[in-house]
C-alpha cells in the first residue's frame, strides 16, 4: 500500500495540469491534473477508519490506473493505454474520469505520432515521472495536446486530515 502512495505522489510532484500554464507558455505534456474527482458516497470508497495508506490508494486509484497501465507498441500507444486505464478505474468505481474529452484513438495515435518522439514518451505518465527534466523540455502546446485530450476543470485535490484548503 505504502508502494502505491509513495508513486502516487511522485506521479502527481511530476505532473502538473496543462490548465495550471498561461497561453503564452506551452502545457504540461502529461495527463495527469494535479486535482482530482470527489469520492462520491457509496462508491468504492474506503470506510471511515480504514487504513491510511488504504484511503490514500483509493483517492488516487484512477491515477494509479494509468501509471500502472500496459505499455503499448508505441509511445503513442502507452499514453493511450493510460488514458483508457483512468477512464475504466473511473467507471469501476463510478467516479467522473479526469478528462472531459479523449480522441477516438485512431485521431489520438494520429496526432501523437506528429510529435516528436520525446514529447510522445513524456505523454506516457510512468515514463515522465521518470525522466521530469528531459520532460520538461518536451512540453506539447496546448492546442496540439486538446487534439488529443482535455482535462476537467473542476477538480479538487485530495485532503489530508488538518491541510488547510488551497486559495
Amino acid at each position: 500500500m505504502k508502494k502505491h502512495w509513495l508513486a502516487a505522489l511522485v506521479l502527481m510532484s511530476a505532473c502538473r495540469s496543462h490548465s495550471d500554464h498561461k497561453d503564452d507558455k506551452p502545457a504540461v505534456t502529461l495527463p495527469v491534473p494535479t486535482k482530482l474527482p470527489p469520492v462520491v458516497t457509496g462508491s468504492a470508497a474506503a470506510k471511515p477508519g480504514a487504513d491510511h495508506a488504504a484511503a490514500i490508494d483509493n483517492e488516487y486509484a484512477t491515477l494509479l490506473a494509468m501509471y500502472n497501465a500496459p505499455a503499448g507498441a508505441t509511445p503513442c500507444e502507452s499514453a493511450y493505454n493510460a488514458i483508457t486505464a483512468e477512464q475504466d478505474a473511473a467507471k469501476t468505481l463510478k467516479r467522473e474520469s479526469v478528462f472531459t474529452f479523449v480522441a477516438a484513438k485512431p485521431d489520438f495515435l494520429k496526432q501523437c505520432n506528429a510529435l516528436s518522439v520525446t514529447s510522445q514518451q513524456c505523454l506516457v505518465p510512468k515514463y515522465q515521472a521518470q525522466h521530469g527534466p528531459e520532460c520538461d523540455g518536451a512540453k506539447v502546446k496546448d492546442d496540439e495536446l486538446a487534439k488529443l485530450y482535455v482535462l476537467r476543470k473542476d477538480l479538487e485535490p485530495p485532503k489530508e486530515s488538518g491541510e488547510l484548503p488551497q486559495q
